[in-house]
């Protein structure tokens, strides 16, 4: 299987594994809603596919830009320094461990950041119950998103060439 090699922070990479798990992101999405509409049945399918998003969206928006300010060291390491220290940025020998850590973090601020965001929303949408469905969707999610990231990578480890 060939991965382009993309370059972005190691506590980002539960954020973008999406964009190269495609298919599983989707069923996590919809995993996440039918987890929020079994703590909610008397909410309507459009309600529930309308917070699912909303909620998701914010949690990216926000994870993304503050997923690497919540941890010092990014796994990236310069490549072939010139003699001002500048280089190809690549993943160092911690990255995939820092990535692997991501999921964790992703899960636990993506649970405070979408049960914020549904709170000014459960009742004009009917959701009597937001924390412990965020709570369980987002550790079905994260962990699945997890596994996947691990298959597509090839394992629990990875040590840059140079």
């Amino acid at each position: 299987m060939l991965v382009a090699n993309v370059i972005f922070h190691a506590f980002q990479a539960a954020y973008f594994s999406w964009i190269i798990l495609a298919p599983l992101a989707l069923g996590v999405l919809i995993a996440e809603g039918a987890i929020l509409r079994a703590f909610n049945s008397s909410v309507s399918f459009k309600a529930i596919v309308a917070c699912v998003l909303v909620m998701n969206i914010a949690s990216y928006v926000i994870g993304t830009w503050l997923s690497p300010r919540l941890y010092v060291g990014s796994g990236l390491v310069v490549v072939n320094p010139d003699e001002h220290g500048y280089g190809i940025l690549d993943r160092g020998p911690q990255w995939q461990r820092l990535a692997r850590y991501s999921f964790l973090q992703a899960g636990i601020v993506s649970a405070i950041i979408e049960t914020v965001t549904l709170l000014p929303v459960r009742k004009r949408a009917g959701l009597r119950h937001i924390v412990m469905p965020v709570v369980l969707g987002n550790c079905l999610s994260y962990s699945l998103l997890s596994l996947g990231f691990v298959w597509m990578f090839g394992g629990w480890s990875y040590h840059a060439s140079s």
